[in-house]
């Protein structure tokens, strides 16, 4: 069944299909009702709702088992990156903050987390330049690391908030 709903997942994100990301929400909630512990079906579903239903609140929520599941040392970089997502998107920004900090020093090469993080300080900086210098450094790294396609335009998005010439390259 994750398989399943992994493959329409992948179809939906190409075709921009909302009717198969219902379909695919469904698929994760009936998976785990049968396995509530299904850690990949957590990530995933909490990642679809953050992603195409914009319903964080609702995220949040699976990011709750998600956690019981799964202890935050114990998390891969993608996992995180789903849990910092759901914390920044729902308020807990602070939370969002600490955990993107503690991630980075444990995968300090992962460009999503570099992603999690330099957004997380940009959120932070304000007008202040030396806080928004350092967030730019943990966004050039996380370009450099490389991160996947489907979050480009996210740090694009992200350079173009420190400098509008930025959204050029």
């Amino acid at each position: 069944m994750f398989f399943e709903a992994l493959a329409l997942h992948q179809r939906a994100v190409q075709e921009k299909d909302l009717k198969q990301f219902n379909q695919v929400r469904a698929l994760y909630g009936k998976l785990l009702e049968l396995q509530p512990g299904h850690v990949p079906a957590m990530n995933n579903l909490a990642w679809l709702l953050l992603r195409q239903f914009d319903a964080p609140t609702e995220a949040l929520g699976v990011v709750e088992q998600l956690r019981i599941a799964v202890s935050a040392d114990r998390m891969t970089p993608d996992l995180l990156d789903t849990v910092i997502e759901s914390y920044a998107r729902s308020g807990r920004r602070a939370e969002a903050f600490d955990l993107a900090a503690k991630s980075v020093g444990k995968f300090p090469n992962s460009g999503i987390l570099l992603l999690q993080y330099g957004a997380a300080l940009l959120e932070e900086a304000g007008d202040d330049p030396g806080r928004r210098a350092s967030a730019r450094k943990y966004l050039e790294r996380a370009r450099a690391e490389g991160i996947p396609p489907n979050r480009q335009s996210d740090l694009t998005a992200l350079l173009a908030r420190l400098n509008p010439s930025q959204s050029e390259k």
